[in-house]
């Protein structure tokens, strides 16, 4: 052992022990080239089926299935669904209200030109039928003889004279008088005083016989409308 210690610390022991595992590395990795670039053998024209991979050996990663994972992605399909469906109904929704809203403005200036056509409509009507009265009550005035009750005692007065006259006399006069005058005054005569001063009235022309006829009626007139007037006791 002790002849040995001084030869392994020899320098051209070790120079030469690298030069043997030098040429040995590179051999291998030469080798080992070679090997890489030899063709690929033939493969047989029928190819043997592989062997199903033994009992309780891993999967391949991409034929993992989880039914937690596949539960989860059917739910968030369905979800989806759903969504789009609501999304549409929304849609639709929308659209609705906006046609009806349309409509309600279409409806609502309808109904205001109406109104205003109403109310133009009335006006004039309105208008109309205060010319109509106004006309009426023209034609009542020129008709029915009216008694303020300043005048009673005074008409009174004078029928009381014209009944105590001729009726040729009392007729001459009452020529010269306006019909409502002369209706008034006989308002307070009595029919059997009136009689003959009318027949007088009514005597020289055609246009004589007229106004006696229209006193006459104006007269009647009077009268109801002071029948109907007169209070119920």
């Amino acid at each position: 052992m002790g002849k040995l210690l001084p030869l392994l610390q020899s320098k051209w022991l070790a120079a030469a022990l690298g030069g043997v595992l030098f040429l040995g590395l590179t051999a291998g990795l030469a080798l080992r080239a070679a090997k890489s670039l030899a063709p690929a053998p033939v493969a047989h024209e029928q190819t043997e089926p592989s062997e199903p991979p033994p009992t309780g050996a891993p999967a391949a990663s991409w034929g993992f299935t989880n039914p937690e994972i596949e539960e989860l992605v059917r739910d968030l399909r369905e979800e989806k669904t759903a969504l789009a469906k609501r999304r549409e109904q929304m849609l639709e929704l929308e659209v609705r209200l906006r046609a009806e809203r349309d409509e309600l403005t279409a409806l609502k200036k309808e109904i205001k030109q109406l109104q205003n056509e109403f109310d133009q409509t009335v006006t004039k009507t309105h208008a109309e039928l205060a010319q109509n009265v106004a006309k009426v009550q023209e034609d009542m005035d020129k008709t029915i003889a009216r008694v303020q009750d300043e005048e009673v005692a005074n008409l009174k007065k004078l029928a009381k004279t014209y009944a105590a006259m001729e009726a040729a006399s009392a007729a001459a006069i009452m020529r010269e008088m306006g019909d409502a005058v002369v209706v008034k005054i006989m308002l307070f005569m009595k029919e059997t005083e009136t009689a003959p001063i009318l027949e007088t009235l009514a005597r020289p022309n055609e246009q004589a016989a007229k106004r006696a006829a229209l006193i006459s009626e104006r007269l009647r007139l009077s009268v109801s409308k002071k029948a109907a007037e007169k209070p119920k006791t």
